[in-house]
């Protein structure tokens, strides 16, 4: 259901450009457009705290351990990650500091050089978050939802010792550990959401899944959909239970539902039911729910093709920052479709969805820079955003630092990449 705004696509010539960024030899392999980038990350993880470790893992083992460059491939992919809550300190206990302390389950890769060990992450509430964690207690298992930020190593550190300090805007400060090195890696994540408590014992979701909890309905519906708990993948018993959710109007549960319903898993393809469910779940402002009942009106799935209605649910989407959703928006401005074509307006909401480090935005972007399509025209800020696009295997961009590299001044190229590290830095 994910867009492809029109936009120039290059041909992918082979070649390899050796690319010095603060100290690190980054390498952007352009070996065609069948070429698959295997330590390429996706933009979620859904409940896969070790899939997230072993695919830092890789990159550690294949890129090393620059800091920046894991910023440029993980940061603003959102994860859906539980643990066990350890420690809470409220706003109500005075002068303490507030936050939650959630204990990850094992996780530990052991690579060439050096072992990463994730043990836990400490969560920082924004006030506001506070009024919606009152049933939490230690001893709960929860699910969370944020975005990763950034990463930054800090040489010297005793491993024992934990970040005490707050972080700003509600953002989850997180360590990785070198038992062979002296240093450790803290993770920073922001846009916080506690989405549930949840149970990690199948038997104990599959009682209260049966007493009609719509949220152990919908949390048993995934781990028969995905193979969790050591359960057997099951989509047409995931149905069942999904389905059950849904109809007690879990958003999530219903976007789920239309999302199988739309893929044909568990069910009969069908357009037109799978457009009911992402109605009701967008209606209760699921973003993906929005993002994907916006789509189904521009293609014309399950409804008729009306871009007037795409345009007010991607913009729904994308004003809850869903990238997507963005991408969406900017590519029917760029098409003057169901609004006026505003090439200005397009490029706004292409940078919002680079910003949070959009793989396809920041190419998208870098394109208006290269062709001064609704910003002034600027070839460094064109090889900024698409470095920082194949900096996470996007070919689109690979192809177009190869097209730049070959058009610029030394001086512009240096310039476009003292801009994507300044970037890559900000907190």
């Amino acid at each position: 259901m994910s867009p492809k705004p029109d936009a120039w696509r290059p041909n992918m010539n082979t070649t390899i450009l050796r690319l010095v960024l603060a100290g690190t030899l980054l390498f952007v392999s352009c070996v065609g457009s069948s070429a698959a980038n295997s330590a390429s990350p996706r933009m979620k993880w859904q409940d896969d705290w070790n899939e997230f470790m072993q695919e830092v893992a890789v990159h550690f083992q294949v890129r090393g351990s620059s800091a920046l460059e894991l910023t440029s491939i993980f940061r603003g992919k959102e994860v859906n990650w539980s643990g066990k809550v350890v420690k809470i300190k409220s706003p109500t206990q005075e002068g303490k500091e507030s936050h939650i302390e959630v204990e990850m389950s094992p996780c530990e890769q052991r690579l060439t050089q050096l072992t990463l060990v994730f043990p836990y992450i400490t969560i920082h509430p924004e006030k506001q978050d506070w009024t919606t964690l009152q049933s939490i207690k230690v001893g709960d298992v929860i699910i969370f939802t944020t975005r990763v930020r950034s990463w930054v190593w800090h040489v010297r550190l005793d491993p024992r010792d934990r970040p005490d300090g707050p972080t700003p805007g509600g953002q989850i400060r997180s360590r990785l550990i070198s038992r062979q090195r002296d240093t450790t890696l803290f993770l920073f994540t922001r846009g916080l959401k506690i989405a549930s408590k949840s149970s990690r014992n199948l038997a104990e979701l599959r009682a209260k899944a049966e007493n009609n909890d719509a949220q152990s309905q919908y949390e048993l519906g995934e781990v028969l959909r995905t193979g969790k708990l050591g359960v057997t993948k099951d989509d047409a018993e995931a149905v069942k239970w999904i389905r059950k959710a849904a109809e007690q109007n879990h958003a999530e549960g219903q976007f789920r539902l239309g999302a199988l319903y739309a893929f044909g898993r568990g069910v009969t393809t069908n357009s037109v039911e799978a457009v009911k469910w992402f109605r009701k779940s967008a209606e209760q402002s699921n973003a993906d729910a929005q993002q994907s009942l916006g789509m189904c009106y521009r293609l014309g799935q399950g409804v008729p093709v009306d871009y007037a209605e795409a345009l007010k649910w991607f913009r729904k989407a994308a004003e809850q920052d869903h990238a997507v959703g963005q991408l969406s928006l900017a590519s029917l401005y760029s098409a003057g479709q169901g609004v006026e074509r505003d090439d200005v307006e397009s490029a706004k909401w292409l940078r919002k969805a680079a910003e949070q480090n959009d793989a396809d935005g920041q190419f998208y972007l870098g394109n208006c820079y290269r062709f001064g399509r609704g910003v002034t025209k600027d070839l460094t800020d064109a090889f900024k955003w698409c470095l920082l696009s194949a900096m996470q295997g996007n070919n689109m961009g690979k192809g177009a630092i190869a097209y730049l590299g070959s058009v610029m001044t030394s001086k512009q190229v240096a310039e476009g990449k003292r801009r994507v590290v300044e970037w890559l830095s900000q907190p």
